[in-house]
């Protein structure tokens, strides 16, 4: 098979194609293999044609990352190689786009504080917003596709019974302003207690993402919210949902205790990402999926902007190793 070549998707090396016959979706045709790029390109019905290039963001399949910055996590690579059924479509697709949006909008506020614009401040409280917004609607995007996990599981006991999960995450894991316990979430749904417990584990990171958003933008906390610093934008430390959690390094503060807000950003998405891993590992422990449609390889992330989310996510780590920070994973969420 050469570059230009029209081919049929089963003709394409690399899937398995025991694996491929169930795939109701593909996530990516571009692999790294050999020290060269391998990408193929739909032109019509079944029909794929390689072509010649490299990604500059994407995602792709390989043994390891082609180069530094590149990664992947347990979650985007049991989805890609092990979970491509009906419904998954859209959402695993604008996970991936959000997650690039995430690291787009980290190195943004990087260039907009060095902009030296006056407004520089109040732009930075909409890019915060923003990302606050992605980062709770990436928790919906999980649960619709833990939704659809469920809905296409088989029950190995027949007196056992299942419903349908929710769509929204705060549907199935907060009860008016507190979190759900797992044993109520086990009972309801009849899931496994292992996988109760991960939204009730989570919860607490929902809530107080949803309380930062609503401070800034509801509560008139958006104008005294964000200070401008000389290495970078600063936030009170009384600000609602981060008051009672130690975040930052005393070195770190400033005069009328303004600290960085980087790592409180950086700290958000680390457990995000950690939360969704968490869940596949569960759920990975009591129901059994297919092999992997790429076989030896991994489902790797590549972006403009990624150095930019690693940096932020390491040191999310380095302070929760330290013991500060928003309870979260002891381990590092992404592999790269």
């Amino acid at each position: 098979m050469a570059p230009g070549q029209i081919s049929k998707i089963e003709d394409i090396p690399y899937l398995d194609k025991e694996q491929l016959k169930r795939s109701l979706f593909v996530p990516s045709l571009t692999f790294h293999v050999d020290g060269r790029w391998r990408v193929w390109v739909q032109t019509g019905d079944n029909a794929f044609v390689e072509i010649l290039g490299e990604p500059a963001e994407s995602y792709y399949f390989a043994v390891e990352a082609e180069k530094e910055g590149d990664f992947t996590t347990i979650h985007l690579n049991f989805i890609a190689q092990h979970a491509l059924i009906k419904g998954l479509t859209r959402s695993f697709g604008a996970f991936q786009d959000d997650l690039f949006n995430l690291a787009a909008s980290l190195a943004k506020l990087d260039l907009i504080h060095a902009s030296g614009s006056a407004a520089r401040s109040r732009m930075a409280c909409t890019e915060v917003e923003y990302i606050l917004t992605v980062c709770r609607s990436m928790f919906d995007l999980l649960q619709e596709m833990l939704s659809c996990l469920w809905e296409n599981v088989r029950l190995t006991d027949p007196r056992a019974s299942k419903r349908a999960l929710k769509r929204s995450f705060a549907e199935m894991a907060v009860k008016g302003a507190v979190p759900r316990a797992a044993t109520d979430i086990a009972r309801i749904y009849g899931l496994p207690q292992g996988i109760a417990e991960c939204y009730a584990r989570h919860a607490p990171l929902f809530l107080r993402l949803r309380k930062f958003r609503d401070d800034l933008v509801h509560k008139g906390y958006a104008v005294k919210a964000l200070y401008t610093g000389d290495d970078g934008f600063l936030i009170a430390r009384n600000l609602g949902p981060f008051e009672d959690i130690r975040i930052w390094r005393d070195d770190e503060m400033e005069p009328n205790e303004l600290g960085p807000l980087k790592p409180v950003l950086g700290l958000l998405i680390h457990n995000l990402l950690w939360a969704c891993n968490d869940f596949i590992e569960e759920w990975a422990k009591v129901i059994q999926y297919p092999s992997a449609l790429v076989p030896e390889m991994l489902y790797y992330s590549r972006g403009d902007s990624n150095a930019q989310l690693l940096a932020a996510l390491r040191d999310a780590q380095d302070r929760l190793s330290e013991g500060r920070g928003l309870p979260g994973g002891t381990e590092f969420p992404v592999q790269s």
